[in-house]
């Protein structure tokens, strides 16, 4: 019981930070990248709230069903965390400084 209400608890919380991401920066803002990892991290709440479900009325298949969403919760936060397809700011112009001036 306390691990499916941890669950469930993770995926509402991992669910809103999911949903503001699409939202805000993926539809509001038009950007692609923000709008990918708020897509697949709701994916991801959904189904950690369906295991949270699967461990509370004591599923068959319960067990490899939190194994695989636990394998996707990783994945999903090291893609999210790593932040693929932000690239840093780049220099504009090198000067004979030993320090380049950015924009």
């Amino acid at each position: 019981m306390t691990l499916a209400l941890l669950n469930t608890v993770v995926a509402l919380f991992l669910g809103y930070g999911a949903v503001e991401e699409l939202w805000i920066r993926g539809v509001r803002g038009g950007e692609t990248q923000p709008l990918i990892v708020g897509i697949v991290g709701a994916l991801v709440s959904l189904a950690l709230a369906v295991t949270g479900f699967a461990r509370w009325r004591h599923w068959a298949n319960a067990r490899q069903l939190t194994i695989f969403t636990a394998v996707a919760l990783i994945a999903f936060h090291a893609y999210a965390t790593t932040g693929a397809g932000r690239s840093p700011p780049t220099c504009c112009s090198a000067s004979a400084s030993p320090r380049p001036t950015c924009c």
